[in-house]
């Protein structure tokens, strides 16, 4: 990216030098932390003065991340899922992506899950839930230097503001994710970000745990266990399975009933648990899920 750059020029060094010894100088006679506040200015100034001394002619300047407009954390209000959507997200992340888009699978699942409730009533209020509850961020440990910066880019005022450090992978991995919403717990060097609920959190997770400015990453989650739905395609087919699931939930539920079904061209099979067990697409999903009935069944059909 900086190939394009020639070295600056002796002036603009200089100069930029001059700063970061007057902000060094002013630290010293100010009281401690007070440097935080002139750190960021450095930073944003610093590329303005050097670049326009450096860049090479009929070369263009390196593209600035762009800037992630967040809110406080108590001010978030994440967008509702539909089932259709959140099913067909977990598709496309088990398939890596696949040839197929989000809208296009959503639009079959919805079909196919409203024929289903409208003639079984026993699966209408069964609903596709992440594995956790209220799962819509990361927990980012920081190093003291970057919840620094946060602390000062969020500040205490209300919000939007725009979520800028000066530190360009942090930056751009930001706006790559889409960050909605932050909080800072600065007694634990830690920083919370929650996004979109239709945000894959593992391959955030993932990104953020590669940052030299981040120590750890954990989900801002609970664990979830309660009615769910789960869905997979084979050979034109669509294989729900209903899982029903009640009482004292947040222990893991007593009671589990399950419900299969086979979708068609629009038709649509009931297959009865038993059978369901020989159905390689229908133990696959019990398996990776940990399904099973237990307790007593519901009195309904």
């Amino acid at each position: 990216m900086w190939n394009a750059i020639r070295p600056p020029a002796p002036a603009a060094l200089s100069f930029f030098g001059s700063l970061v010894a007057k902000a060094r100088e002013c630290s010293r006679k100010t009281s401690p932390g007070s440097h935080i506040r002139l750190f960021p200015v450095i930073v944003a100034m610093g590329p303005a003065m050097i670049l326009p001394f450096g860049v090479a002619h009929g070369t263009e300047s390196p593209v600035e991340p762009k800037p992630v407009l967040a809110v406080h954390l108590d001010d978030w209000m994440p967008p509702p899922v539909s089932d259709a959507e959140a099913l067909a997200l977990r598709i496309l992340r088990r398939e890596g992506g696949g040839s197929q888009s989000a809208g296009v699978l959503r639009g079959e699942i919805a079909g196919a899950l409203s024929a289903i409730r409208g003639r079984y009533p026993v699966t209408a209020n069964v609903a596709a839930h992440e594995v956790y509850a209220n799962r819509k961020g990361v927990i980012l440990a920081l190093d003291r230097k970057m919840l620094a910066l946060l602390s000062h880019v969020v500040g205490s005022g209300p919000g939007p503001f725009t979520l800028h450090t000066g530190h360009a992978q942090f930056d751009d991995l930001n706006a790559q994710v889409g960050v909605r919403a932050v909080g800072l717990f600065p007694s634990l060097n830690a920083v919370v970000f929650h996004f979109d609920p239709t945000v894959d959190l593992e391959h955030v997770a993932e990104k953020y745990s590669a940052l030299d400015e981040v120590h750890s990453v954990e989900f801002d989650a609970l664990l979830f266990d309660g009615p769910d739905i789960e869905v997979s395609r084979s050979d034109g087919n669509w294989y729900f399975v209903f899982r029903d699931a009640w009482g004292d939930c947040p222990s893991g539920c007593i009671n589990v009933d399950l419900y299969f079904f086979v979708v068609q061209d629009g038709n649509i099979t009931r297959i009865d648990p038993a059978s369901a067990e020989d159905i390689p697409e229908f133990a696959e999903i019990r398996e990776n899920r940990g399904w099973f009935r237990r307790g007593r069944a519901r009195n309904s059909k």
